[in-house]
């Protein structure tokens, strides 16, 4: 889990790793907060347009089918 205070160096770590994956707990509230849909462009404007840190295949990978992979959904079940 990565929150809001930290060294950038730690985050970018934590986001090149092969088992890290993205996801937001912005819809739990109730109404739709800016970081549910925030965190996946932040990811892909910062570490895969702006630092390089990600291939856009991996940012996407770790967004989608990762979380899926993990939480065991097949063919859209």
């Amino acid at each position: 889990m990565v929150i809001h205070w930290g060294l950038e160096e730690d985050v970018l770590l934590g986001m090149c790793h092969p088992l890290q994956m993205v996801g937001s707990d912005g819809i739990f509230s109730g109404k739709r907060h800016p970081r549910l849909t925030g965190t996946f462009l932040r990811v892909l404007r910062k570490y895969v347009r702006e630092d390089g840190a990600l291939t856009l295949e991996q940012a996407i990978r770790k967004m989608t089918s990762a979380p899926a992979q993990l939480m065991r959904l097949h063919d859209g079940r």
